[in-house]
């Protein structure tokens, strides 16, 4: 079973939504369940914000989630399903914090701009549910809502995604 997947995400915190994909490959054990691996990459940022009326921040997060999902599907016939999972897993993080002087003080201090890049390996755990139909025996669009959290002190501290995707099965 494969399954490549386009992504909205909602992360926690002062974070915009983004966009990203996923893939997924896995092995059905029987009709209702299924153990699946799952990478995942999204973009997102801040809204740039002024801490001071001179001096204002901005932060970019690349995140790339692994994840390993248990998933239990109920057919309800005429090609409909719906699932719920659970997921575990790693996600590396690398963010990207800007912070700018636009306006500098005069005569003191010129405008400026500072860059700070961190990048972290987080623990990631959640849920999910989600419906399917099936075309063919082989293929299914597959509709869910992830939800995730993040343990650490980077932020954001979790975030939802949408996904929209294609099942092949083998």
């Amino acid at each position: 079973m494969c399954q490549p997947s386009a992504l909205y995400v909602l992360p926690k915190g002062d974070y915009k939504a983004g966009l990203g994909a996923a893939i997924s490959a896995g092995y059905n054990f029987n009709t209702h369940q299924a153990l699946e691996v799952e990478l995942i990459s999204f973009k997102t940022e801040t809204e740039e914000h002024f801490i001071t009326p001179i001096y204002g921040e901005k932060t970019k997060l690349t995140a790339v989630p692994l994840l390993l999902t248990y998933r239990y599907s109920i057919a309800l016939g005429k090609g409909f399903g719906v699932f719920a999972g659970v997921s575990a897993g790693g996600s590396m993080e690398k963010h990207d914090l800007t912070a700018t002087y636009p306006n500098g003080i005069p005569l003191l201090q010129p405008a400026g701009v500072y860059h700070y890049r961190e990048t972290k390996n987080r623990f990631v755990y959640g849920g999910q549910i989600g419906a399917t139909y099936d075309f063919t025996p082989q293929m299914s669009a597959v509709m869910a809502v992830k939800v995730l959290a993040a343990e650490g002190s980077v932020a954001p501290s979790g975030y939802t995604t949408l996904q929209l995707g294609l099942k092949f099965r083998f």
